[in-house]
């Protein structure tokens, strides 16, 4: 007899008692349900991202989980507690020169680069399509526009150019920190022309982008006390950048698309609506990267299914591309075939999937069948066509972010699909 338990989401203990003793058998079982409500943990903490309000018992008990895995792995809570003291003190930095209120770091959809000791400051928004630059005179200096307009140039050099950090802040951690090995906006910002920026045209685009565009000036304080100028511009992207990034990754989505059997176009949908290609993004939930992975859960699991190691990927690990839908990837295809692997249409099976990226299995098999038992579920979605479950999951799953994503994702995977065959791209 095999005993399978779901203990939180999509965590399962499984135990084999068939071989045992029949009194230690029923011990076996016991402490695997014991066990089980101790647990109290998300594989799949994508889930996190969907602002539930846990009751108190759930906090106390992830709570005792995570003491319970700290004692058992205190070297990667060490470096867990010396990277975000890094972090502490770089954002102390920041809000010595630009003030307590005026921080900005990377998020799901922004990237936010700091150059020249700090105080020049770029952030792209994927989402939106544009950019902004920022700088800091002291107040000593004497403002010059043709100064200001110098260093706006530069500052927009520096921006269109840079293939970013990794981390921001000095982190002991062994591996290269360079974000990307080509530009982050290579073909992504345009001349009034309508061609490309590269380091042929980069002079041109700044000089129009300077000439054209407001230079806004404003007062800020920072924690020291000083009182700074701020200087700063916006740039749009260009039209199709979105198209752009999705190029740039087709090659590293290919390669994956193959490897675990997950169609591209998925793989894209995914990477759009969690991170709209922002190699450096990271959430409120600590997830991470262009597929949002959270390292101590759904980022674990896929480690463990790619490298057979239970190692908690690092940020610096996950915000590499390929290392990231790499893992991705493998975590779409756990879903795929350890859980939704019986649902026999390809189209409901991949709603079962989307839906669980972003909100857990748990979470789904509630909606369904009202129990985590995952083959009640499947034998539920069995019986609707692929329509009706679209239609149930997109109207019943208890979360508005879980109901709104599964909407998203399927749209932009028609739009993929639709973009791979039009192009010849796959």
């Amino acid at each position: 007899m095999q005993l399978v338990i779901i203990i939180d989401e999509n965590v399962k203990l499984k135990q084999n008692t068939a071989m045992l003793p029949k009194k230690f058998a029923i011990v076996a079982r016991t402490l695997i349900i014991v066990l089980s409500l101790f647990l109290q943990h998300s594989v799949d903490a994508q889930n996190t991202k969907s602002n539930q309000n846990n009751s108190g018992f759930i906090e106390n008990m992830n709570n005792s989980f995570i003491n319970f895995k700290d004692s058992v792995s205190g070297n990667f809570s060490n470096f867990q507690e010396q990277q975000q003291q890094a972090f502490d003190d770089f954002k102390k930095q920041i809000q010595k020169k630009w003030g307590s209120g005026n921080f900005a770091y990377s998020d799901s959809v922004n990237w936010v680069e700091y150059y020249e000791d700090n105080n020049v400051r770029s952030t792209v928004n994927f989402k939106e399509g544009n950019a902004n630059i920022e700088l800091l005179i002291e107040s000593d200096e004497e403002i010059d526009n043709k100064d200001i307009e110098e260093d706006v140039g530069e500052a927009i050099k520096e921006m269109a150019l840079t293939k970013g950090k990794k981390i921001d802040f000095d982190v002991e951690e062994e591996g290269q920190n360079e974000l990307s090995e080509k530009p982050i906006l290579e073909n992504q910002l345009i001349t009034k022309e309508g061609e490309k920026v590269s380091e042929d045209n980069i002079d041109q685009f700044t000089k129009e982008i300077v000439s054209k565009k407001e230079i806004k000036q404003t007062k800020v304080k920072g924690t020291d006390g000083k009182s700074r100028t701020m200087v700063s511009i916006s740039i749009p992207l260009a039209p199709d950048y979105l198209k752009v990034r999705a190029e740039k990754l087709l090659p590293i989505v290919t390669k994956y698309s193959k490897q675990y059997g997950i169609e591209p176009e998925l793989i894209l949908s995914v990477i759009h609506v969690e991170s709209y290609f922002n190699p450096k993004a990271i959430s409120h939930a600590n997830a991470i990267g262009l597929m949002q992975l959270v390292p101590s859960s759904g980022g674990m699991d896929s480690y463990n299914y790619v490298f057979n190691k239970n190692t908690e990927p690092s940020i610096k690990f996950l915000y590499d591309s390929d290392n990231n839908i790499n893992l991705g990837t493998a975590y779409l295809r756990i879903l795929m075939t350890r859980y939704f692997g019986d649902v026999v249409n390809s189209d409901s099976k991949r709603y079962c999937v989307v839906s669980s990226y972003n909100t857990g299995v748990g979470n789904v098999c509630r909606t369904v069948s009202g129990n985590t038992i995952v083959h009640h579920t499947v034998n539920k979605i069995n019986a609707l066509t692929p329509s009706k479950t679209y239609r149930f999951l997109s109207q019943n799953l208890k979360y508005k972010e879980a109901r709104n994503y599964i909407v998203k994702v399927n749209d932009k995977y028609l739009m993929y699909k639709n973009w791979l065959v039009m192009d010849n791209n796959f």
